[in-house]
């Protein structure tokens, strides 16, 4: 008898925890049941799809490709029955149910604090589950239904994917306001005023849609050293203690430029915004009519006008 996935939808919760454990020993302590168990579930499931879902792999399981399309499905039918339940329970709110956003780590020091507090006031019953990680880490976690929303740069554009801006940005070169020997204004009379003092990058930032030895290059700009660093706001902190110049996007100072703590310096022989780039949005284009998806959209875009 054909084993049918509606017959077992009991598993898609367990088949979701694997997925997200990436280990099915730590999914059955998470779900409080026996490996042999879990495993059992998973071959029903298999057995249901007639295809593999999860490959062993040297840190646990993996998802294979047949799986991912599970991942997203089981993700949304959670998503969708949490969101029912709370309708049901609380039949007076405005609005119920649970939303996964993934953005950048240094983006989220900068958004979740104001961004959460605003928006659990107004919608006290959706609970929101905040994920932070790299452009390509994001993406893959939307695709697979991980998250609902990403906020992130505009690397590329994919068909499946709708992006709504929330603002432009770009680099500058940045420096502590303590470094008064050092003139916001660079050029070629001034450049053995800056030339000691360490670069520092962030080279593996999504947002370096230019290059940045070119830019170098232009400028005439040969550093002593090069600091290269993981995050923007650790290239940052550097900067504001004075130890050299930062690459970074002016979001990013914005706090620390308005209280005079850290100065662009400008180069004479540079026209134009450095590595331009937009901030936004990215959902599913399936969830242009999801009523919570879009109101997370709508009130993310407020907190940015």
């Amino acid at each position: 008898m054909k084993v049918l996935l509606r017959d077992h939808l009991d598993k898609l919760y367990y088949f979701n925890t694997i997925a997200r454990a990436g280990s099915l020993r730590r999914a059955a302590e998470q779900l409080r049941i026996s490996q042999p168990s879990l495993t059992h579930s998973v071959q029903i499931l298999e057995d249901a799809f007639g295809a593999k879902l999860f490959r062993r792999s040297t840190k646990g399981v993996e998802v294979t490709d047949a799986g991912k399309s599970l991942v997203a499905f089981s993700q949304k039918v959670l998503n969708e029955l949490d969101g029912l339940e709370k309708r049901i329970r609380f039949s007076d709110a405005k609005l119920a149910g649970t939303i996964s956003i993934g953005t950048y780590e240094s983006f989220a020091i900068r958004l979740w604090p104001k961004f959460i507090r605003g928006f659990s006031q107004k919608y006290p019953y959706v609970q929101i589950s905040l994920v932070s990680g790299s452009y390509k880490q994001l993406r893959r976690k939307l695709f697979e239904g991980q998250i609902d929303i990403a906020i992130t740069a505009q690397i590329e554009d994919f068909p499946t994917l709708c992006f709504e801006t929330l603002y432009m940005d770009s680099f500058g070169f940045y420096c502590s306001t303590s470094r008064k020997e050092i003139p916001r204004q660079i050029s070629q009379n001034t450049f053995e005023q800056i030339k000691h003092l360490p670069l520092i990058t962030v080279p593996s930032s999504d947002c370096y849609k230019f290059s940045l030895d070119r830019l170098l290059w232009e400028n005439k700009i040969q550093p002593s050293l090069i600091y290269t660093l993981d995050t923007f706001e650790a290239a940052r902190e550097l900067a504001l203690e004075g130890v050299g110049i930062a690459v970074i996007p002016r979001a990013i100072v914005k706090n620390a430029t308005s209280k005079q703590r850290i100065k662009e310096l400008i180069f004479s022989d540079h026209k134009g915004a450095i590595g331009k780039h937009q901030i936004g949005i990215l959902f599913q284009k399936d969830a242009v009519d999801d009523v919570l998806i879009q109101t997370v959209v709508s009130e993310l875009k407020t907190n940015f006008q």
